[in-house]
């Protein structure tokens, strides 16, 4: 079994998972920091005014344990897999995301241990139908584009995908699939994902300079609202097709605007 030591990052000024914060927006290079609090967790539990939790059930066969829960001032999840047919998630909506087209999250991985597929943690969302032919209509995500900033393998990603079918159980990339950094276990990394209403998206990893994507250049526009039905704005973990391991993140100082 083949540990992997995820998730190294600046120390943050403000503090690491579970740190105290106010609703005031902070003065930062990280542009998460101009948005406003969203929720820090402080309260102990999880705000049903402000998330809706989606957990994939445990089947005591190949998903284990699948826990969520408010622990020292954050939002803590555990995902045990034993090789999943299919995706398994541990995760929270956002409640009502209007308006909401800049989100960031602090995210702290406390253990990861895998042995085939891939496990992550992260800040994603879907923003936009680029008016697929194949589309048959809402409750299709086929034409959806999605954004996402995943900690995964060692690395931060940031990508760009398109549903190719009505599950979105199948996709592809839109551009590169972009490295935006290296990453190791037990630190708090800052995560940034926006979108500018149109075609362009913009991720960053804790101060580090953001990084852009726009669609459009290659071939796929902005033509609807996305056709799925599913949440727009979520946080947290998951497990891909084939996965065999452990994951257990930490999400703390969401903001969002």
């Amino acid at each position: 079994m083949l540990r992997i030591f995820l998730f190294s990052l600046a120390v943050l000024a403000l503090g690491a998972c579970g740190s105290d914060d106010s609703a005031e927006v902070v003065a930062d290079s990280r542009l998460g920091y101009q948005l406003p609090l969203y929720d820090d967790f402080n309260s102990g539990s999880i705000d049903g005014a402000k998330w809706v939790v989606n957990q994939t059930a445990v089947d005591g066969v190949t998903i284990i344990v699948n826990d969520l829960a408010v622990v020292g001032g954050a939002l803590e999840g555990t995902l045990t897999v034993d090789g999943i047919a299919s995706g398994s998630t541990n995760r929270v909506y956002f409640a009502d995301p209007t308006g909401m087209d800049a989100m960031y999250v602090d995210v702290t991985v406390l253990d990861y241990v895998q042995s085939s597929g891939v496990l992550q943690a992260r800040l994603s969302g879907y923003f936009f139908n680029d008016g697929d032919a194949a589309n048959t209509g809402p409750g299709d995500a086929t034409g959806d584009v999605s954004a996402r900033v995943r900690l995964r393998d060692g690395f931060v990603h940031f990508s760009v995908i398109k549903c190719t079918d009505a599950a979105c159980n199948t996709a592809i990339v839109i551009g590169p699939y972009q490295t935006i950094g290296t990453v190791s276990i037990g630190e708090t990394q800052g995560l940034y994902l926006a979108w500018d209403g149109g075609t362009t998206f913009t991720a960053q990893l804790n101060s580090d300079t953001p990084v852009t994507l726009d669609t459009s250049i290659y071939g796929f526009s902005n033509m609807a609202a996305p056709k799925s039905g599913f949440s727009p704005r979520r946080i947290g973990i998951r497990a891909d097709t084939g996965t065999s391991g452990t994951i257990t993140a930490a999400f703390d100082n969401v903001r969002a605007g």
